[in-house]
């Protein structure tokens, strides 16, 4: 399989789509169905970057809020985050987290009260099979998605 097409991509997506709303710009995909950098294989199966889009777009608001270090080259942890969507309230923030180091665990401390002590909704990809990040499958808590 392309790695274009793996769990492993979406590090590079998820990734542009961050950078891009810190200088305010629109991220465009090359191929919608059945090419390099597509977001469904030839049989209209959703690849993990369809996955990330999907839910990026249903949790992401436009307002992008500052995180240190957000933009330092060389980062193994990258930290987005942004004002959620409505159904959650106003105020609700989304914080996207990528871990790019493959045997560190990562350790993000928040320094916020109102995000320490409020209510949380934590949305998990993985690849499926977990230890496969070169898969095409990908889950969310754990449970493999499917459309």
């Amino acid at each position: 399989a392309l790695l274009s097409s793996s769990f492993v991509s979406g590090f590079m997506w998820i990734d542009k789509l961050g950078i891009a709303a810190y200088h305010h710009k629109k991220v465009f995909r090359q191929d919608f169905v059945g090419r390099n950098y597509c977001l469904l294989d030839e049989n209209a199966y959703p690849l993990p970057d369809y996955w990330l889009s999907v839910l990026y777009k249903r949790l992401v608001g436009i307002q992008v809020l500052y995180v240190e270090g957000a933009l330092e080259r060389g980062r193994q942890v990258r930290v987005y985050a942004h004002c959620a969507k409505s159904p959650y309230p106003k105020g609700s923030v989304v914080l996207i987290i990528l871990n790019s180091t493959i045997d560190t665990e990562a350790i993000v401390t928040l320094t916020n009260d109102e995000l320490i002590n409020s209510d949380q909704d934590i949305y998990w990809l993985t690849p499926s099979p977990v230890t496969n990040i070169t898969s095409q499958v990908v889950s969310l808590n754990g449970e493999p998605l499917r459309l």
